[in-house]
Parts: structure tokens; C-alpha cells; sequence
């Protein structure tokens, strides 16, 4: 078995009698400055795993699980936040080892989506009220969303 060498190298330093590195701490919501309209909110949500819904095969069990699990971590983040007024921006910023084409990525964000969009008080396909992007890095999985305003459609 072939092992990350980063793992390895702790896994030598243990055994070394070594003691471990510190893992590194989670990053801190970045402070809500300003945006082009005059305000931003980003809200990080580190353990937060979005996999392709369309390419899994599970039973429809493990799927809503998996949907309740990921719109409870992040519901419990939301409560917490002032609601945003409308229009507004919404961009999901999707962390993780292995990177996603677009489609499976906004499939993969429905969940949450969902949530989000009954947070703010709107329909998830109201253009005039909300509109959605999508992005990732690599890294650990989480998630990071970012609100900003974005002028109103008429």
C-alpha cells in the first residue's frame, strides 16, 4: 500500500517516538466587508462533503441522508448569519481532493441549494431574487458561500 507523504512522514515521526505536528485549525469565517453594493457575507463550512448526486448509484435511503446531513451542518451556520437582503448573489465555493464538471457540480450543490434558498425566503429558480454560481479548490472537503448584491432584473 502506497501512502501520501505526508502521512508517512507522521507516520515515521511516531514511530520515531517524535511527538506529532499540530494539525492546522479549520479556517475562521473571513470578516463581512464590503461589496460592490456596499456590503459581503462568507460563510465557511469546513466538513461540509458535496459529491455528484448524477454519478452516484446509491439507494434513495443514503441519498436522503446524505441531503439531511449536509442541510444540517449548514442550516446550524445559517441561524447564526443575518438574512441578506434581495437580489443577491449566491456563490458556492466547493472543497475538495477530486474536481467536478460543472453539471455534476451545481447537481452536486442541490442540497444545500435548496436550503439557502428557503433561508433567504425565495423560490432556488426566481432569477429577479437570487442567482446562483459555482466554483472549487482543491483541499479539504467543506464549503464556503459568499453573498453579495447583484442589481435586480426588471
Amino acid at each position: 500500500m502506497r501512502l501520501p507523504p505526508a502521512t508517512a512522514a507522521r507516520v515515521l515521526a511516531l514511530a520515531a517516538g517524535a511527538p506529532p505536528r499540530p494539525r492546522p485549525r479549520p479556517p475562521a469565517d473571513p470578516p463581512a466587508g464590503p461589496g460592490p453594493g456596499g456590503w459581503r457575507m462568507t460563510l465557511a463550512v469546513p466538513g461540509l462533503v458535496l459529491v455528484s448526486e448524477a454519478n452516484s448509484r446509491d439507494n434513495w435511503t443514503i441519498r436522503r441522508s446524505r441531503s439531511a446531513a449536509q442541510q444540517l451542518a449548514l442550516g446550524r451556520r445559517l441561524l447564526a448569519c443575518p438574512r441578506p437582503p434581495l437580489p443577491v448573489r449566491v456563490t458556492f465555493v466547493r472543497l475538495g481532493r477530486r474536481v467536478l464538471d460543472s453539471d455534476n457540480l451545481a447537481g452536486g450543490c442541490k442540497y444545500v441549494q435548496d436550503l439557502v434558498a428557503r433561508w433567504l425566503g425565495c423560490d432556488d429558480g426566481d432569477a429577479s431574487a437570487v442567482r446562483w454560481a459555482y466554483r472549487q479548490r482543491p483541499g479539504d472537503p467543506g464549503l464556503v458561500l459568499t453573498f453579495r448584491p447583484f442589481p435586480g432584473v426588471t
